[in-house]
């Protein structure tokens, strides 16, 4: 059940961080999956690194979705949550100054990390903080966020990839992640 000392202004707050933070989560998936023509050009990567820039950060939210799950019930999910966004945050930002693929899909894995620590916990956030028939209501609005970033996410990606090049495809992720960071921790 929600904290007697949230306010109905409050839940509607942390619904909006949980849902803007699973929307960037979702629309830097899309948008790399779009971009990665452009990035493996950039690189002259081969159909393996290619497929390692998809396939690395998708295996590890996969793997370490149970355990981000079960660190969050021992040190809390605000903590993890907070975590998450700036491990997420830093993995983008440095991601697009890669200096060649394998630096690259070493920093997915540090940004996929953060994800997986997100995509752990958002969901459980809304379910602690409403109840009832409100939950219904709550997680519907929550859950559009993963259809909307499925749909804007490649026209992002191909848009930021072809005006602003490929790095700007992990750069334009982090303002996202850092407004969720600094109103996640408030």
């Amino acid at each position: 059940p929600a904290p007697p000392s949230l306010t109905r202004s409050s839940e509607r707050w942390i619904l909006g961080v949980v849902t803007l933070t699973n929307l960037t989560v979702v629309l830097s998936s899309t948008a790399l999956a779009i971009a990665l023509p452009a990035i493996a050009g950039h690189f002259g990567a081969g159909p393996v690194s290619s497929t390692w820039m998809v396939a690395a950060p998708q295996l590890v939210v996969t793997c370490l979705l149970v355990t981000f799950g079960r660190l969050a019930d021992i040190f809390g999910r605000r903590t993890l949550f907070v975590l998450g966004l700036a491990m997420f945050s830093l993995g983008a930002g440095l991601a697009g100054l890669a200096p060649n693929v394998g630096v690259l899909i070493g920093l997915q894995v540090v940004q996929a990390m953060g994800a997986a620590m997100l995509l752990a916990n958002t969901g459980a956030i809304v379910a602690s903080v409403f109840t009832g028939p409100r939950l219904h209501g709550a997680m519907g609005i929550y859950l559009a966020s993963v259809s909307i970033g499925q749909m804007v996410g490649p026209i992002v990606g191909g848009s930021v990839a072809e005006f602003l090049g490929w790095r700007a495809v992990f750069w334009v992720q982090v303002p996202l992640a850092l407004v969720c960071l600094v109103l996640g921790a408030v």
